[in-house]
């Protein structure tokens, strides 16, 4: 299985503050922690 580092960068930071619409920006972050916690728990997030 391969594992993955999830960082944030200066450019992702910048992206997301400038994200008008709020339930974009909720989204990318619900996908971001589902890939975390999948990968936390060695299975496929989705």
């Amino acid at each position: 299985m391969r594992m993955f580092t999830i960082k944030q960068t200066d450019e992702f930071s910048k992206w997301m503050k400038g994200l008008r619409d709020m339930t974009a920006r909720a989204k990318v972050i619900v996908r971001i922690k589902r890939l975390a916690e999948a990968q936390l728990w060695g299975r496929q997030a989705f």
